[in-house]
């Protein structure tokens, strides 16, 4: 072990700690966006906005995939 081990170490869990509050807030962040669409334009569409996020994601995994 090198004396850069303590940096890395302590830098990936800075990486998971930051990864497991986006985790957490981002049910926040879309019930924020619907109840913004709704004060906006009077309608609720819940399932409009979820299942776009799902497919966003969806995409952003599989270019995340792709290996050039």
């Amino acid at each position: 072990m090198g004396i850069f081990f303590p940096i890395v170490y302590i830098g990936g869990i800075m990486l998971y700690l930051a990864l497991g509050i986006t985790t957490t807030l981002m049910p926040i962040f879309y019930a924020d966006i619907i109840e913004y669409g709704e004060w906006k334009t009077g309608e609720r569409n819940t399932s409009t906005i979820m299942s776009i996020s799902s497919l966003v994601g969806s995409f952003s995994d599989a270019a995340g995939a792709v290996k050039s």
